[in-house]
């Protein structure tokens, strides 16, 4: 993104473009931190989950630049999905013991 900050446009998913456009605006007009998890496909075709943290500031002349970070959270959001399956499965499993 240093190079074509329009990439994590390109990128993200379009059902969670509106919600991006939205927190970058507020972010930018209220120079409040960023933060953000969201799908991205990326040019491999895959998509990747990631977490987005950063901070606007004033240039000089008016502009806003934007410092932060970008991590991968696939893995998180993965396991997060495993545990959440187990779960409903053990509380499918406990109604049908009681029933």
């Amino acid at each position: 993104m240093l190079h074509d900050p329009g990439t994590l446009h390109r990128q993200l998913l379009p059902e969670y473009f509106e919600q991006l456009v939205k927190n970058e605006a507020r972010g930018a007009s209220e120079l409040s931190d960023f933060h953000m998890d969201f799908p991205m496909r990326l040019p491999n075709d895959q998509v990747h989950w990631m977490r987005l943290h950063s901070r606007p500031r004033r240039l000089s002349d008016g502009k806003t630049v934007w410092d932060g970070v970008q991590i991968d959270i696939t893995g998180r959001k993965n396991i997060e999905a495993t545990l959440q399956e187990s779960e409903e499965r053990f509380h499918s499993m406990a109604n049908t013991t009681h029933n």
